[in-house]
């Protein structure tokens, strides 16, 4: 039977218990999480085993926008015309940095990179936390916290003074 509970975050956990085993997980979409019970719980039956569910794995900074993109679209969001472009523009300028190379260095010089192809302070700004929203909700989803200066990244300043 499953039992499917709303978060606070607004997603779905969904646990099914049948035939003493248990599997749980949570979604985005209650949709998401009763079609994933109906597969567990014909699985339970046949006595088949569980394969885990493995997180994407990210490797350079394209790769969290890649994830990223997937994320939204799953959710029925996908990324509008000025988004697009921005994540489009960072995927080309940033995309095979490493994520043990992101530093906030490479952010500063990357925002100083930008003023000088005439980009203003709110572009900057928003390029910028673009970065950073990436990088923080996917290593959240992936789980690599150890591959990224954190507390350097979050300091990082690109007033260009």
């Amino acid at each position: 039977m499953a039992t499917f509970t709303q978060l606070s975050s607004d997603t779905w956990r969904c646990q099914v218990r049948r035939r003493g085993r248990y599997a749980a997980e949570t979604f985005r979409r209650k949709k998401d999480a009763d079609s994933w019970a109906l597969e567990i719980e014909r699985r339970f039956d046949r006595c088949e085993e569980l394969v885990a569910k493995r997180p994407a794995v990210a490797w350079t900074f394209g790769d969290l926008i890649d994830i990223h993109i997937k994320d939204m679209m799953e959710v029925g969001k996908a990324p509008r015309r000025s988004k697009a472009y921005s994540l489009e523009m960072l995927k080309r300028r940033l995309g095979r940095v490493r994520l043990r190379q992101i530093t906030r260095e490479k952010l500063i010089e990357f925002g100083r990179k930008r003023a000088k192809q005439g980009a203003g302070p709110v572009t900057l700004a928003a390029d910028h936390s673009l970065k950073l929203s990436r990088i923080l909700g996917a290593l959240h989803k992936t789980m690599q916290w150890s591959e990224v200066d954190l507390p350097g990244l979050l300091a990082c300043d690109l007033s260009l003074q």
